[in-house]
């Protein structure tokens, strides 16, 4: 991330282990979805997936 741009963190709770759960925003752009369309990480569907 380059300097000047805009993060926001939106915590929205903890999993069950205690760490927080947040959505990461760079300008207003989800970056979980980014990482998702370029195929660098998958959604959440609630149970583990095989990676490769």
């Amino acid at each position: 991330m380059a300097d000047g741009q805009r993060i926001q963190i939106l915590r929205n709770g903890k999993d069950k282990y205690g760490r927080t759960l947040a959505r990461v925003l760079v300008n207003g752009n989800d970056v979980s979805q980014i990482l998702i369309n370029e195929g660098l990480a998958r959604p959440w569907r609630r149970h583990r997936e095989p990676w490769c």
